[in-house]
């Protein structure tokens, strides 16, 4: 068990640090983009380890832990030559620059505020809520999803060999839709506004709502179909949330602001995770029928909200640009 808590405590750490890092040091308008290659990068390595697990389950001739230990190794030279990198030395400088400049803007430097204070401010913020519902519903039901889509697949009596090329398609399609939304996401018409970020949001939850219409219709036979439109819409979430974070956010507050929404996620992800879970013996779609259809209305509000923030961020362009036409 603790194990297990060190593990997740770690993987977690690190893929914190690695996203806000890398968003935080990015150009705004490449930040969708940036994001997206670092989770893409771990989708991929979701992908090997799946896959070379499942030839040592089976009984291939290797030493697992030998290759975790070499694994690591090989993960830490390359972090290690890339921070000793001059590409990353110039980004380095930039944000600090940047930093600099923002700094002496001011007319006096402020106080610090204190761990209270600030987390007020982050929940009173006005992107709080939106990205506080994104962590509540889809992304907390994909984790729980996740780790719970091969008791479905077994009880829908899908065979041994189509549940493995689905598992091994999971980060492949994860990875493609933080490359596909990364690059919607940096998309500014004329430079301005954030209407590709809405649209990102509104296409990754749309994916999620078209899966749960083909499974209301008949979960075993669009069961992969489903499992690949929903991994392409968690990418595109997990892809998208960190740019909408420091885009609504002060840079000091990022870090915060992660914690808190994902110790909002841990509250949901129990309740999915329990409920993904059907009772001993049941076999058949009606094991999961309730489960699909809640989390389908819930997706369902999420999808409405997002596409009245699109219309919203068009109609703020459309009027910044007939203004300028006037001038």
């Amino acid at each position: 068990m603790a194990g297990y808590f060190l593990f997740g405590f770690g993987a977690t750490l690190l893929n914190t640090v690695a996203v806000l890092a890398a968003v935080r040091a990015a150009p705004p308008k490449q930040s969708a983009k940036v994001s997206a290659g670092v989770l893409c990068s771990l989708a991929i390595g979701m992908s090997i380890h799946t896959a070379v697990h499942a030839q040592w389950f089976r009984g291939a001739p290797f030493d697992f832990l030998a290759y975790q230990i070499a694994y690591s190794l090989v993960s830490g030279m390359l972090g290690f030559l890339v921070f000793r990198s001059s590409a990353w030395k110039s980004v380095i400088e930039s944000a600090e620059e940047e930093s600099g400049a923002a700094s002496s803007a001011g007319a006096e430097p402020k106080s610090p505020k204190s761990a209270a204070v600030r987390i007020w401010n982050i929940m009173s913020a006005k992107e709080f809520p939106w990205l506080a519902a994104l962590h509540l519903i889809p992304i907390a039901y994909s984790f729980a999803w996740l780790g719970n889509w091969s008791v479905c697949a077994e009880r829908l009596l899908i065979p041994e060999e189509d549940r493995t090329r689905i598992g091994l398609g999971l980060g492949l399609f994860s990875a493609a839709g933080r490359i596909l939304f990364g690059l919607v996401g940096d998309w500014a018409p004329g430079g301005r506004g954030r209407i590709g970020l809405e649209l990102g949001f509104v296409g990754s939850i749309g994916l999620f709502q078209l899966a749960f219409l083909l499974l209301e219709h008949d979960q075993r036979s669009f069961f992969e179909l489903a499992m690949q439109l929903q991994c392409l819409g968690y990418g595109g979430l997990l892809c998208l949330a960190p740019v909408a974070l420091r885009a609504g956010f002060p840079v000091q507050d990022l870090g915060t602001s992660f914690g808190l929404l994902y110790q909002l996620l841990a509250v949901t992800f129990t309740v999915f995770n329990w409920a993904a879970v059907p009772n001993t013996g049941c076999v058949g779609s009606e094991c999961f029928q309730s489960f699909f259809s809640v989390a389908s209305i819930l997706h369902a509000g999420c999808l409405i909200w997002a596409l009245t923030r699109l219309a919203r961020a068009s109609q703020k362009i459309a009027s910044t640009s007939l203004r300028a036409r006037k001038l």
